[in-house]
């Protein structure tokens, strides 16, 4: 582990190291597709990637909410959070099957993410 530990909210999918490894693979050869959808605050309305850029254990893919940064310790403040509507999942669907067409997509949830860096 690293030694900041962001926290995030995730409404969308979680996929494991097969597919992270996969992704880092396809990322290699196409430079846009991190530049557009790599996790960047400045995009969290749309859908987007994380991955666990250490060990590789997993991607989180969905729309992805920054709680804290690591920087300024743990979050304490009480957020408030709508239930994910089908809306969102659908936007979530669409981009996901648009990006990975070849790869089953597992059920949309919502996620709480301690992500280490």
């Amino acid at each position: 582990m690293g030694v900041n530990r962001e926290e995030y909210i995730v409404i969308g999918c979680k996929l494991g190291k097969k597919f992270t490894k996969k992704l880092w693979k396809r990322v290699d050869e196409d430079s846009e597709l991190e530049s557009q959808y790599n996790w960047n605050e400045k995009r969290e309305k749309r859908a987007q990637y994380i991955t666990d850029g250490m060990s590789g254990e997993y991607t989180f893919f969905g729309l992805i909410k920054q709680l804290s940064d690591g920087f300024d310790g743990e979050n304490t403040d009480i957020i408030e959070f709508e239930e994910p509507t089908a809306e969102k999942k659908q936007q979530v669907e669409e981009k996901f099957k648009e990006l990975f067409p070849n790869e089953e997509m597992p059920p949309i949830k919502m996620y709480y993410l301690p992500h280490y860096t």
